[in-house]
């Protein structure tokens, strides 16, 4: 099977589904978590989902080999420094393997134009913050990757080194000039700020 993506909520998976999702190459999986703070989801975007029920969910997929990604917003406006803490402490609770985090930007005339702004050096802080975070926990994951073979398919080739992506669509780079669009064999050996260190095998 081909590997694929898809994006959904966590509470519409469950043990079954996963399962069976993973037998047709399900690979990854984008969760529309967007905030930690459950009171904030639950009044502001309408998601009512307790925390502790979220993290209980997001143990499913890893018990099926697939990895997932949380997006999370931060900066909407009445974003509090206690809100945007329990943001930090999800991505630290979740074994998650990628992070998406989008900075509120201000959309004129709707209902959050029109509510307390956070500054603009306030949100840009807590996204990185959260990128760091969300760096922490993809390290965590492409450390439990050295050693294993993987597929990379060649994207670019500059300066005697070829750049591509696994099956799993984490960053390759591998020392050695391989034709752009060829798909390779290879061992992952080691970690350079995020990108996976392979050779051909």
């Amino acid at each position: 099977h081909l590997p694929f993506w898809m994006q959904t909520r966590p509470e519409t998976i469950n043990d079954y589904n996963m399962k069976r999702l993973a037998e047709v190459g399900l690979d990854r999986i984008s969760f529309g978590v967007e905030h930690g703070n459950e009171k904030f989801r639950s009044e502001v975007i309408d998601r009512r989902w307790p925390n502790a029920s979220i993290i209980e969910k997001l143990k499913i997929p890893h018990k099926h080999g697939i990895k997932y990604s949380v997006n999370n917003i931060t900066g909407f406006p009445t974003e509090t420094k206690d809100m945007f803490q329990d943001s930090l402490n999800m991505i630290q609770d979740c074994n998650l393997t990628h992070l998406h985090i989008f900075p509120y930007s201000v959309r004129e005339n709707t209902p959050a134009a029109r509510m307390p702004q956070v500054p603009k050096n306030i949100i840009k802080q807590r996204a990185k913050l959260l990128r760091e975070a969300g760096e922490r926990q993809m390290n965590k994951y492409l450390s439990t990757q050295i050693g294993i073979s993987a597929i990379m398919l060649v994207e670019q080739t500059k300066e005697n080194i070829s750049f591509g992506k696994s099956q799993h669509f984490t960053k390759i780079e591998i020392n050695d000039v391989i034709k752009e669009g060829e798909i390779v064999h290879c061992m992952i050996t080691n970690i350079n700020k995020g990108v996976l260190n392979a050779h051909i095998i």
